[in-house]
């Protein structure tokens, strides 16, 4: 049994991901538009993941090395984007297919 878990999503680290991306309009426009770009291949799941990653990971203000640096660099590694797109995704359909 996997006891990392967090409210419905692999980790914590994850699910804090998809809680401020949800938070923030700007960041709401961003991840809709990502969806629907993703719509336009073979594999959405995948390039919205790509996407997110790119997104998250863009964003890093710490860009020195440093013990915050690579503390956030793991984090980083733990979060499953391939989950927030599934989520995501999923999310779009429901609301906007349905």
């Amino acid at each position: 049994m996997n006891t990392d878990t967090y409210n419905g999503y692999t980790n914590k680290e994850t699910w804090l991901v998809r809680l401020w991306l949800d938070n923030d309009e700007y960041s709401q426009e961003y991840v809709l538009q990502g969806v629907m770009d993703s719509y336009r291949t073979d594999v959405p799941s995948a390039t919205l993941a790509n996407y997110l990653r790119n997104m998250v990971e863009t964003a890093n203000p710490e860009t020195e090395a440093s013990l915050y640096a690579d503390l956030i660099r793991c984090v980083l590694h733990r979060i499953n984007f391939r989950e927030l797109a599934d989520s995501y995704i999923n999310d779009y359909a429901n609301e906007v297919l349905a």
